[in-house]
């Protein structure tokens, strides 16, 4: 083991004699993230060897690792208060002094909440509750973002209460971080001091659809109930909650969504949810939306973009073999739908239809002759319809055109009286039997078997098999016979 290896070791556990004996390596030796020994011991709390390395060993507080921070910065995201104390002594560093991000310790200790580290930076060494670091993020942000309600409220009521709804560079407030990492006491905290629950991100986010986007149901539960969001919001490119939990795969949030929004909207790009999934390759999603919210498996984007092209182009086998299927099922059931349509529209022709507004006909027919003879007293047929208050539309079988009767109704009869009929069909005589017009789409009745001819034919049926059987019998009785 070299001699720089074993000099970290010693500062990580604590070991100050086996420092000693490697006073030469000491201080220089380092990590490949450029961590000195300082910064092991720093990061553990041990103290002892924190001292002889500043002042034996002569190694600076000030030192720096690869990605900027100093062994003050480590200690106070450790939540080592002895030797924060120990390093604000010396003088060589303070509560602003910043990391490679722009980070003081005050924010490292918000993040990882050391309350005790927290509050005695706040109150003893000068610490400033809402310093900005270069991306304009205070430690309240690193509190809530963190989920370290204790940390929150000290910094809030140490801040003042407008530092809720202080904004980051990229547009997120303390509630927006709060949501997007799931911690929902924090959102509520911080909306019951007034933060803004619909306050946009510069990509036009809002804190719901962060909290869709990693699966957090509860706080997109709180945010519509209490924060007074809508489960089709919109961001800045037109996505809904739906369209981020359906990327992410998060099948239970899809779900929630469709019984309290629409999950079949689309993006400005013409994207549906079902798009987002089949190019991230989420098949819970895709199956979920393709047989519960159905989907259609053939709908374009604005790019022209198939579910199929985006699950074969971001090589989502099972995705795709998935959706060849959908859409074979969902093209045979159109047809079907079509087929359907079109026998229903033929079936109209041979509907009645009132004339006078706002009535129709209580109930339709198909049958002209019984129609006819149905009529009560005082109604009457004419072949000329310039006053019809009522047309039949009959086609032949021939597809002749179509005859058109009217029937004019009495002033005598409330018209309302045939709107509220309860008869289905108008009653049929012996006489309009025959005069019914056939239907291509009615079978033939099935004439009933009569039992006793029924009964007759299987007992002759019987005695022709027992007659046969006799004869039979007796022809190879006569055969033997002879032999």
């Amino acid at each position: 083991m070299a001699e720089a290896e074993r000099v970290l070791i010693a500062a990580k556990d604590g070991d100050l004699q086996t420092l000693r004996s490697l006073r030469r390596s000491a201080p220089f030796a380092a990590d490949g993230f450029g961590a000195t020994a300082l910064h092991y011991a720093a990061r553990t709390g041990r103290i002892d060897c924190v001292k002889w390395l500043v002042e034996t060993a002569g190694i600076s507080p000030k030192v720096r690792g690869r990605s900027g921070a100093t062994p003050f910065h480590d200690a106070a995201a450790q939540g080592e208060l002895e030797c924060v104390k120990y390093f604000l002594a010396t003088g060589e560093v303070d509560a602003d002094t910043r990391d490679g991000s722009g980070h003081t310790v005050l924010h490292l200790s918000a993040r990882f909440g050391r309350f005790d580290t927290v509050k005695w930076l706040i109150e003893k060494g000068n610490g400033n509750p809402r310093v900005k670091s270069r991306n304009y993020m205070t430690p309240v942000h690193f509190a809530a973002c963190g989920g370290h309600l204790t940390c929150l409220e000290l910094l809030v009521f140490k801040a003042g209460y407008s530092c809720v709804n202080d904004v980051a560079t990229d547009g997120t407030t303390p509630l927006y971080l709060a949501s997007q990492d799931g911690n929902l006491d924090c959102v509520k905290y911080l909306h019951s001091v007034d933060g803004k629950c619909n306050a946009r991100a510069r990509d036009g986010m809002l804190p719901i659809h962060a909290a869709a986007q990693n699966g957090h149901l509860d706080c997109i539960g709180y945010l519509m109930e209490k924060g007074q969001s809508s489960a089709n919001e919109r961001d800045g490119a037109g996505a809904t909650p739906a369209h981020y939990a359906a990327s992410q795969g998060h099948v239970t949030v899809l779900k929630w969504l469709n019984a309290k929004g629409d999950v079949t909207a689309t993006d400005q790009m013409g994207g549906t949810p079902l798009h987002d999934a089949a190019e991230q390759g989420q098949f819970e999603c895709i199956r979920y939306l393709v047989e519960n919210v159905e989907l259609n498996v053939q709908q374009k984007d604005k790019e022209g973009m198939t579910l199929l092209t985006l699950a074969e182009k971001n090589g989502h086998r099972r995705c795709l073999d998935y959706l060849k299927i959908a859409a074979s099922k969902q093209a045979k059931a159109q047809k079907r739908l079509t087929y359907t349509k079109e026998r229903q529209a033929v079936t109209e022709n041979l509907t009645p239809t009132m004339k006078y507004p706002g009535k129709s006909l209580a109930f339709p027919t198909k049958r002209e002759a019984s129609f006819k003879t149905s009529l009560e007293p005082g109604f009457h047929i004419r072949e000329r319809p310039e006053r019809a208050s009522l047309q039949l539309s009959i086609n032949d079988k021939k597809n002749k055109p179509a005859v058109l009767k009217e029937i004019i109704i009495p002033p005598s009869v409330n018209t309302r009286d045939l709107n509220e009929s309860t008869e289905p069909f108008p009653p049929r005589t012996q006489a309009t039997v025959s005069k019914v017009l056939p239907s291509p789409f009615t079978k033939k009745p099935v004439r009933e078997k009569q039992p006793f001819l029924h009964r007759l034919y299987w007992i002759s049926f019987l005695l022709r098999q027992s007659f046969l059987k006799s004869q039979v019998r007796n022809y190879y009785s006569r055969k033997n016979k002879w032999i």
